[in-house]
């Protein structure tokens, strides 16, 4: 059984509490291992956001859910598919159908699921909408949102009174509009990952059952999920679950 990492922010926030620094370093750590995988495979993930990023007790940490997943060749290096869940999409995928991105677009959502984990909801909405409901806002103003969104303004909002300078600029990096944004080789140099990237499985599953047991929550059924799905993990490994790539990916 797997923890969801959206489930246990969710219980942390509402707590009162903050994720501690050291998981969100690892899951920075292991989520970019994930897309470096992915990177040498050439998939793009398309849909990463914090309930796709599961823990296991164990303390592995998995990219989850490759439903949405593309492969690109060599030839095509980017896509213009439409795919995914729309507020973590980046900028350049709002502007036309026809606009090509490429895995620099999983690098901003996973930027801005960093950001979202260390402010306890969605970040690019300010505070008039800190309830919003997507359904009802409607996508203009959601797109608009992402459009709008500079990283300076969402590091210092959600992270920086919180959190070290190290993850601050890891997640500034993240959310650079296409041409300024990091790229995987880049924020492998970065003192977050050089910080946390020694770290071993054991270290962080004892984070993760004192999180666990201060919030008094191992039996709230939303924390967990079951995901059979094509996994890449922290140990570089590309894990098939359930059924092999080429059926995910269908």
């Amino acid at each position: 059984m797997d923890v969801s990492l959206h489930g246990l922010v969710t219980i942390c926030h509402n707590s009162g509490k903050n994720i501690p620094e050291d998981l969100l370093g690892y899951t920075a750590v292991a989520i970019l291992e994930a897309l470096k995988v992915c990177k040498s495979k050439g998939i793009i993930h398309r849909d990463i956001k914090p309930e796709n990023i599961l823990i296991k007790k164990s303390g592995e940490i998995k990219l989850a859910d490759f439903g949405e997943s593309r492969f690109v060749n060599e030839s095509q290096k980017a896509t213009t598919i439409g795919a995914g869940t729309i507020r973590y999409w980046p900028p350049e995928r709002l502007y036309t159908e026809r606009t090509k991105y490429d895995i620099r677009s999983d690098i901003w959502s996973f930027g801005l699921t960093l950001a979202e984990m260390a402010y306890g909801k969605y970040p690019t909405v300010h505070a008039d909408f800190s309830d919003i409901d997507f359904q009802t806002v409607g996508f203009i103003i959601l797109q608009n949102r992402i459009l709008e969104a500079k990283a300076d303004e969402i590091i210092n909002r959600c992270v920086r009174s919180k959190y070290s300078e190290d993850l601050c600029e890891f997640i500034w990096l993240c959310l650079q509009k296409l041409e300024d944004r990091a790229k995987v080789e880049e924020l492998i140099e970065t003192d977050l990952y050089v910080r946390f990237q020694a770290r071993n499985t054991k270290w962080v599953a004892r984070l993760i059952l004192q999180a666990l047991d201060e919030y008094d929550v191992t039996n709230d059924p939303n924390l967990y999920e079951n995901n059979d799905d094509f996994s890449a993990k922290k140990n570089y490994e590309i894990s098939y679950k359930a059924s092999s790539i080429s059926i995910i990916m269908g």
